[in-house]
Formats: C-alpha cells, structure tokens, sequence
C-alpha cells in the first residue's frame, strides 16, 4: 500500500503538493482556532486555504522541483550516497548552500510574506480594495513587519532547508517542507490570522450556544416565578398619588388592596371624574 502511494506521488507531484499545502495550512488554522472561544472565522481558514495551494503547494513545487535543478542541479549519485559522504561531496554540497540561500534569503523575505499578506487582505476587503490596492498593502505590511518576520522564520527554515537538502529525496521536498510548515502554519494562523479592524464583515458566523447549567435555569425559573406572584396593587397605587396631585383625588384603602382588576379600573374612573356606565 505504501509502495503504491509512493507510485502515485512520483506520477502527480505537482497536484500532490498543491493538495497537500491547502490541507496543511487550512487544517492547522482551524485547529489553532479551536483553542479560542471566539466563533470560528471561515474566511480566515479560506486565507490559509488559498496561500497553502497556491504558495506553499504550487509555487515552491515550481520553485524547488523545477526551476532550482536547472539552476543548481543537485548530483544524480548524491543521495544513494552513505550520509557521512555527503558531507564530503562538493557539487552536492553547492546545490544544498544555493538551496538554503534561495529560499531564507529570497522566497521567504521577498515572496512568501507578500503574498500571505496579499491573500489576507484581498479575502479579507474582496468588495472594498482593488487588486492594486491590496499589492501596495501587501507591500506596506511587510516593510513594516521585515525584521520580526524574518526572524522568526530563519530560525525554523534555515535546519528544515538543510535537511531538506541534504537528507530528503527530490519528489518528497515540498511534502517535506509542508509537513514541517505545520509549525509555522500554526504561529502564523495565531500571530497574522486575526481579521484587520477594517476588513468586511465576515458574511456567515457561526455562533457557539453555551448549554446553561441546573443552577443557572433554576435561578432563572426561581426569577420568572417572583414575577408573576408581584402584586400588581402597589403600582396602581404609585400611579393614583401622582394623579392625586392634579385632581385633588384620595386612593381609597380599597383600591391599594385590592387585586381586582375591575375594582381597580372602577375606582381610577371616579377619581379622574370619569362617570360610570
């Protein structure tokens, strides 16, 4: 089974990377949002969606698997090599050094946060900001986020890329580097994933219902029985003496006790001047 697996990757790397990347990154984003107790944002997760097919899967495919062996193509002999020799192979050395370079040195700083901070706020203001608009976003955010961003993801890219390079055969690079994006996915879902003050509102929300515990709907049952056992006589009376001011009017003992409705709508009558029927 694992053999032919194997098969079906060597046969459709390109759609296996895209597939794996939009899995990866939408996955570890709902994840890292159920850990909150905020209503799960769908469109945050389509942010994550959208860049692990295009960027994480498509692009690095094309990059590392397409466009690098042509640049600095790796020694057909390299990795049937024993794992000491290689560190003694000069042409496989090279292809790893360029490897590491390309990718902390270029794809992450110049390609990866742009485009993640594109995708973000093009989802996130679709009907507001134009394309254009949404580039010269992207470009603002990651000058002002250059330092911290990068920072970050030189501490975890540079040993994946080495490893990557050294260790891993060529159709399993970018599965590789998914799988271990996992952990990068996740920091960036908590630390990039949370919706911009001014972006659209998110057009469906789901809303969490907190079951209510026995004590809290004995409480509430014990509140609504005070309710409906208030006598109603004291607010007719209140509302006697204020017109009891203008009409010179004196409640009688009868109306404050009483609990007839009635009784009550008779005597306010009188004490208005309202004849009777």
């Amino acid at each position: 089974m694992f053999s032919s697996l194997v098969t079906r990757v060597r046969n459709r790397p390109f759609t296996f990377a895209v597939l794996c990347g939009a899995v990866k990154d939408s996955s570890c984003d709902i994840l890292m949002q159920s850990t909150g107790d905020a209503p799960h944002d769908w469109r945050r997760t389509g942010v994550f969606t959208v860049f692990g097919g295009t960027f994480v899967g498509a692009w690095q495919y094309v990059l590392f698997n397409v466009m690098l062996p042509r640049v600095s193509p790796m020694p057909a002999n390299f990795f049937t090599l024993p794992i000491m020799k290689r560190f003694a192979h000069r042409e496989g050395l090279k292809a790893v050094a360029v490897l590491t370079v390309l990718e902390n040195a270029i794809n992450q700083p110049f390609l990866h946060f742009p485009s993640l901070y594109f995708i973000k706020h093009k989802m996130e203001h679709f009907g507001t900001s134009t394309w254009s608009e949404s580039m010269e976003n992207a470009i603002r955010t990651t000058k002002e986020k250059f330092i911290p961003d990068n920072v970050a993801s030189l501490a975890l890219w540079v040993p994946a890329t080495i490893i990557n390079g050294l260790f891993v055969p060529l159709h399993f690079r970018v599965p590789f580097i998914t799988l271990c994006g996992c952990l990068w996915t996740s920091f960036l879902s908590l630390d990039k994933g949370v919706p911009a003050i001014d972006s659209e509102p998110t057009p469906r929300v789901a809303i969490k219902v907190r079951k209510r515990t026995a004590e809290e709907i004995k409480s509430i049952d014990h509140g609504l029985d005070l309710i409906d056992n208030v006598d109603p006589a004291p607010r007719f009376k209140i509302r006697l003496r204020s017109l009891n001011d203008a009409n010179q009017c004196e409640p009688s003992k009868e109306l404050a006790t009483s609990t007839s409705k009635s009784n009550q709508k008779s005597q306010i009558d009188v004490c208005l001047g309202i004849p009777r029927k």
